[in-house]
């Protein structure tokens, strides 16, 4: 198989994966809507946990980008086939109308919608010093140092260990 080609075949999946997500997202919303899930499931959380495999964090994600652009915002399935289904619920965070929302999802990184949303509910960064295992990179907070949990009773890391 040649470079383009499998360049072609991965995009083509990835098209067809975005589809196929689409459409599971209105299933699930036709699931939640006639509860359904109650015949073969005794929680919603087993049903999305042993019948769908994603956790119910994730299908409350999926139905309320649902609930915005299509029941609210009148946008079809189609269009929610367009784009990423992370950015779409990132763009709900920001003002504007589900068509804006949706525009900013397709155009806007993950990052840059993070970083409207937060500008819009008037965010401002506080910084802060972060102390960080040199040997494996775990975060070490200042809580832990003070009780001696990461450090087998010191009271201070020991300076080899700070990048």
């Amino acid at each position: 198989m040649n470079t383009l080609t499998v360049l072609d075949t991965c995009i083509q999946k990835f098209t067809q994966a975005r589809t196929s997500i689409a459409d599971a997202i209105q299933s699930l919303w036709e699931v939640k809507q006639t509860v359904a899930w109650k015949s073969r499931f005794t929680s919603w959380t087993e049903f999305c946990e042993d019948g769908l495999k994603i956790n119910h964090s994730t299908a409350s994600q999926y139905l309320s980008v649902y609930e915005h652009y299509i029941e609210k915002g009148k946008l079809t399935v189609n269009r929610l086939r367009e784009a990423d289904m992370a950015k779409l619920y990132k763009a709900l965070q920001t003002k504007g109308t589900p068509e804006e929302q949706y525009s900013r999802a397709l155009t806007l990184s993950r990052a840059e919608l993070r970083d409207a949303a937060n500008e819009e509910a008037g965010h401002e960064h506080k910084p802060e010093t972060i102390t960080v295992c040199a040997v494996c990179g775990k975060r070490l907070y200042e809580k832990e140092w003070e009780v001696g949990l990461s450090t087998g009773g010191r009271r201070k890391p020991p300076s080899k260990y700070i990048r």
